[in-house]
């Protein structure tokens, strides 16, 4: 992806008086101009609204707002984990209660996916996983979160899939059988792992269908996708808020599961079967024990009167304390 220098330079010698001085405004003081409006970036520079939005056109972007997030992320790349630790905790003293904060951005960057998100790559998206060989899943260090839900659960649907992981060998090796069967997903955000996008290169060089999570078509691992899913996933702090890519994956999942509903409910039940006979999760509704030893028959112990067994002494660590 072209740097803003190189897109300014681009059209340099197109660029009209006013153009140029948005451009040198902007180099000069990137910290600012990411966060103005385009009719307050027009009143510094002296200029109408409308010509900051035909500068933004004549550079390369669909508009301002998308020059805008594209400045914005060129700073976030530039910000260190501390200084945007630092700036988060301003935010947060501004509203007073963290978990009201977060809960907001994380509503606002959900809203603003899916207001976005174009309907017709979420389409794509979902007929590439369903009708994929093996779906290999690509997602390190923070982003490592999104891979995990996407593989664990199109296993659930019987799928193969595979999340490709930095500890086990070298990726190429992971990455040596995928071919044009397959779907590589890559998931990044600012600031963008390199080892995502190696993969991504490698995969294309070899035909492999390739879907990417991000924050931007702008991303640089958008220009390495078949179909770019875009994901806010703003916040100012140290880490990236997920909560929209989260939100995009169970979407992708549950299209999958109804692309062929019927092969997904023998696949789910046939699941079922075997999570119960392997006694895979803890139910705090029937007794393990099946003796009235479990949580439930604990339960049901309590509704009837004390007996004598009942009425043994506490140990000092199991008396029943105050509140």
């Amino acid at each position: 992806m072209k740097s803003f220098i190189e897109r300014f330079q681009a059209v340099q010698p197109r660029m009209s008086r006013n153009q140029r001085a948005i451009a040198e405004y902007i180099l000069e003081r990137p910290e600012d101009c990411a966060f103005l409006t385009a009719r307050e970036l027009g009143q510094r520079v002296g200029v109408s609204e409308s010509t900051v939005v035909r500068f933004a056109m004549a550079v390369g972007f669909p508009g301002y707002p998308d020059m805008q997030r594209a400045l914005q992320n060129s700073l976030k790349q530039r910000l260190s984990t501390v200084e945007r630790m630092q700036a988060g905790r301003e935010a947060v003293r501004e509203l007073s209660d963290t978990l009201q904060a977060v809960w907001r951005n994380d509503v606002a960057n959900i809203n603003r996916t899916f207001q976005n998100l174009p309907k017709e790559a979420f389409d794509r998206a979902v007929a590439m996983l369903a009708g994929a060989r093996r779906t290999y899943v690509v997602g390190l260090r923070t982003s490592a979160c999104v891979a995990v839900l996407l593989t664990t659960a199109l296993h659930y649907l019987g799928k193969d899939a595979v999340r490709v992981d930095l500890g086990i060998g070298d990726f190429w090796e992971q990455l040596d059988m995928a071919g044009p069967e397959d779907v590589v997903v890559g998931i990044s955000v600012p600031r963008y792992t390199r080892w995502t996008a190696d993969m991504l290169r490698f995969v294309r060089g070899r035909r492999v269908p390739t879907i990417v999570i991000t924050d931007s078509p702008l991303s640089p691992l958008a220009a390495l996708a078949d179909v770019t899913l875009p994901t806010v996933t703003d916040f100012n702090a140290f880490i990236e808020s997920f909560a929209a890519p989260l939100s995009v994956v169970n979407a992708l999942i549950l299209g999958v599961a109804l692309h062929d509903e019927i092969h997904t409910m023998h696949v789910l039940g046939a699941r079922e079967a075997l999570w119960r006979e392997q006694q895979l999760y803890e139910d705090a509704y029937t007794s393990a024990r099946g003796d009235g030893t479990g949580v439930n028959g604990q339960w049901e112990r309590r509704l009837m009167p004390l007996t004598d067994e009942d009425k043994l002494p506490f140990a000092d660590d199991d008396k029943p304390r105050g509140g």
